[in-house]
């Protein structure tokens, strides 16, 4: 049947962070260290605090929160539990990694692939006090057309989009 987007294999691999990781590493594409955590009292090897914890089978900020960034083993025992609980999968936890934050659309495949311009994800328009951080609240309450929390384009030049990114 004809559609549009991405393969089902592509959309099965992006619906497990962990599994997106492994892709993104294997292609020499940084990206923050993290562990699968299955039990809220057995912890495999972690990265230092601070640390995000996330859904490992969820997409669009679904179980992201100010809560998800820890800076705590308390705080970090206290959020794997949630997720676990309260989505019936295992959590993902990886290095937090503070700063601006940007939405790269892609479409077409290989050597046909058209890069659309950067949305930047702007913290400066969250409501006093929230976590900086592309959270569900950020994605679906707070970013409405009177006050967009997404800037498309970014501010960022286009030559040095890549450069400051990576």
């Amino acid at each position: 049947m004809p559609f549009t987007g991405s393969s089902s294999h592509t959309l099965r691999t992006c619906l497990d962070k962990a599994a997106t990781k492994r892709v993104l590493q294997q292609h020499g594409l940084p990206t923050p260290a993290y562990a699968v955590v299955y039990h809220a009292r057995t912890f495999p090897a972690l990265p230092e605090f601070p640390l995000i914890v996330k859904p490992l089978h969820e997409g669009s900020s679904k179980g992201i929160s100010g809560a998800s960034v820890v800076h705590t083993p308390a705080a970090l025992q206290t959020r794997v539990a949630h997720v676990l609980e309260a989505y019936h999968q295992p959590a993902l936890v990886e290095a937090f990694l503070p700063g601006r934050e940007f939405t790269a659309a892609l479409v077409g495949n290989n050597p046909a692939i058209t890069v659309f311009p950067l949305v930047e994800i702007c913290f400066t328009a969250l409501p006093p006090g929230a976590t900086p951080l592309y959270s569900y609240e950020a994605n679906w309450l707070w970013d409405t057309p009177a006050q967009p929390i997404s800037l498309l384009p970014s501010p960022i030049p286009s030559p040095t989009c890549a450069a400051e990114l990576l």
